[in-house]
């Protein structure tokens, strides 16, 4: 087994990198034939060591990654073999052409000034740069509006036909199974397509997102682009989650304290023990992750056993009530696991009252990370 090994800890998060691996695995084989599975590694993906993931993925042959900006688009492809694809979504300014050509990274165009200004960059330049058009078809966010790319298509044919790799756009709801607007988010980017056939211009698609991938067939054109569901996250919240779990994460038990009828814990007073009871304070904060608004409702485990949160969770530790754990149990156990088989992140994220992609990336920089894999032999 593969350790990244680390010093003594008072938090220990650990990514299964086999685990992620599985799920690009299982996901790659839910799509249409010919359809490449390209994962989202934005935000040091998603947390977990954007170099650590991709270097696993692209060892069982995963050759293009999504990232938000220029500089994680820089930063990966430091990591990573000159042929994979690197496709950063939202950061192309004007000013930054020359760096998407040394790094050989690969732009979306989301707006006319992006399309025209990439047009006479490579015009300066004399030679033919691939790029991506992302088009709004109902996110009401970054792309071009379905006018503008249909303006694009008449007066600017030469740019499609040569230089663009995918048309792409973003599902609004795709977690929603039976929302109605995936659907016609749907309608509208094959009616764009069709578009194009109509000029003899023939360009690959992408529009599925996670969520995405499992409303089936329809949606997976020529790439997909999954982000949550490789980490383990729910990518359809109404049905039972079918990818693997990708992290633990536990803190350790720094003291145990006697509490008193009516004495108050943390911040505020506002926790009150009605009966006498015990207490565990660990050093896992806000500034960790771990969020404050667990504060009334987060649960965590010690050796099975549930506990809740007791008082307000502060910026470097947080307070357990333990009172119904066992003396003999407690004198032994050193640990308290937050994120476990018996508490999945989806779960924790619920009690939080936010969504797992907010808890993951919130696991800060102050929780040491451990790397475990079998199968993916790369010294991290």
């Amino acid at each position: 087994m593969l350790t990244k090994s680390i010093a003594k800890k008072k938090n220990e998060l650990t990514i299964n990198l086999d685990a992620i691996i599985d799920n690009w695995l299982f996901l790659k084989s839910q799509l249409i034939k010919n359809c490449i599975c390209a994962p989202v590694v934005k935000a040091d993906a998603y947390g977990l060591g954007a170099k650590e993931v991709s270097q696993a993925l692209y060892s069982f042959g995963c050759s293009v990654f999504h990232v938000a900006s220029l500089e994680e688009g820089i930063r990966l492809r430091k990591d990573l073999a000159k042929n994979v694809r690197i496709i950063v979504m939202h950061d192309h300014f004007f000013e930054n052409e020359e760096y998407f050509l040394n790094y050989n990274l690969t732009p979306v165009l989301n707006t006319h000034k992006d399309t025209s200004a990439w047009d006479k960059f490579q015009k300066i330049k004399n030679q033919k740069i691939n790029a991506i058009i992302q088009i709004d078809t109902g996110m009401n966010r970054l792309g071009l509006s379905i006018k503008e790319f249909q303006l694009l298509i008449e007066n600017n044919e030469d740019l499609i036909k040569n230089n663009i790799l995918y048309i792409m756009s973003h599902l609004s709801c795709a977690y929603q199974v039976n929302n109605t607007k995936n659907r016609l988010q749907l309608q509208r980017f094959t009616k764009l397509i069709k578009a194009l056939e109509i000029k003899s211009l023939k360009l690959k698609a992408t529009l599925a997102n996670s969520s995405g991938i499992f409303l089936g067939p329809e949606w997976h054109f020529d790439m997909v682009r999954p982000g949550a569901a490789l980490y383990g996250i729910n990518p359809i919240p109404e049905k039972k989650n079918v990818l693997k779990q990708v992290i633990t994460l536990r803190t350790r038990i720094l003291q145990i304290r006697d509490v008193n009828v009516n004495e108050t814990i943390g911040y505020g007073g506002n926790f009150k023990f009605n009966k006498k009871g015990k207490v565990a304070i660990v050093a896992l904060g806000y500034a960790e992750g771990l969020l404050r608004s667990l504060s009334k409702s987060g649960k965590a485990h010690i050796n099975d056993i549930e506990i809740k949160v007791a008082g307000k969770i502060s910026m470097d530790l947080a307070t357990f009530d333990v009172s119904n754990v066992p003396e003999k149990i407690l004198q032994k156990c050193d640990w308290i696991d937050i994120i476990s088989d018996k508490q999945e992140i989806d779960d924790i994220a619920g009690q939080a009252n936010t969504i797992s992609y907010e808890l993951l990336t919130s696991l800060g920089s102050r929780v040491k990370k451990e790397y475990i894999s079998e199968n993916f032999e790369k010294k991290l």
